[in-house]
């Protein structure tokens, strides 16, 4: 027998149904090309081997079928068969209060939609909070700057340039996200 066959048979467990199945037609036609070559010793190896083979894949198919009756018992318990001798209707569940879409919004009562929504304004809404304390942050570090540094007598403070020019970036952040939650989704 190689020295391939006899390393798969050590590491029987660590191989895939399929390759157990290959194991077991190899170690087979070995042992009939091997029947009036080999002694009868390793014929018993052989046969051996085929038999640690097979039983590899039954324990395999036992643990899955015991796998499967865990899942069933598990599926029963959440969902309790409904009683033969219940014979009443159900109660009828009180509708959900209807909530208006915002202004053109898409109509579809989707879960995943509506989270995947508020999830991008909620996005929306954090990104021009850290915008708006990374400007104001900022104008401050330059205006106290420009308060402890000499300037020249009647200069317009420069710290005023960067002011007005990232505020209009703020500005326009703060349009476009009031705009995403007016229509509770961004426009594409």
């Amino acid at each position: 027998m190689n020295d391939e066959i006899k390393d798969q048979i050590a590491r029987l467990a660590e191989l895939p149904d399929d390759a157990l199945g290959v194991l077991e037609d190899r170690l087979v036609t070995e042992a009939e090309a091997a029947a009036e070559v080999v002694d009868a010793d390793t014929l018993q190896q052989i046969a051996d081997d085929v038999q640690a083979v097979r039983g590899e894949r039954a324990r395999r198919a036992r643990a899955a079928a015991e796998v499967r009756a865990r899942v069933d018992d598990l599926m029963k318990s959440i969902r309790p068969a409904p009683s033969v001798d219940d014979t009443r209707e159900p109660e009828p569940r009180p509708e959900p209060a209807a909530v208006a879409p915002p202004a053109g919004a898409p109509e579809d009562d989707d879960p995943f939609e509506l989270a995947a929504r508020r999830q991008l304004v909620h996005g929306a809404k954090w990104g021009f909070r850290i915008h708006l304390g990374v400007y104001a942050a900022v104008q401050l570090l330059l205006f106290t700057i420009w308060a402890t540094t000499s300037h020249g007598g009647g200069v317009l403070p420069w710290f005023l340039y960067p002011l007005l020019g990232w505020g209009i970036g703020v500005v326009a952040h703060y349009l476009v996200v009031r705009s995403w939650i007016a229509r509770g989704r961004p426009q594409r």
